[in-house]
This record gives structure tokens, sequence and C-alpha cells, in this order.
């Protein structure tokens, strides 16, 4: 999770994200299940925000 707070790509961000969710889910089951959806809704926002930046680069 901290990896991706330094990574300058949001594209990035979103792929330590999502993979840091699904590793401490398949490690930790059930116990990591309150920090996954934190987790998933920082992929959320992170995902927004990628889309927002495809559509001003091409506007």
């Amino acid at each position: 999770m901290l990896l991706s707070l330094k990574s300058r790509s949001t594209e990035v961000q979103s792929f330590i994200v999502g993979s840091s969710t699904a590793l401490g889910i398949m490690g930790a089951g059930m116990l990591y299940f309150p920090a996954a959806i934190i987790n998933v809704l920082i992929g959320f926002k992170l995902n927004k925000k990628v889309k927002e930046e495809k559509t001003n680069e091409q506007g």
C-alpha cells in the first residue's frame, strides 16, 4: 500500500492497491476483510481518477 503513495502513475497505484487487496484476502482471510474494504474504496477512487485523466488528455 505504501508503494502506491510513492508511485506517480495512477495506473500503477491502481494495480498495487488491487494486488495488495487480493493477496491480503488470500493470505489472512477474514482478518484482512476490513482493510480490504478500504483498499477497494481507494481502488474505485483511483480508477475514477484514471478515467478523468484519459478524458482530459483526449479533449
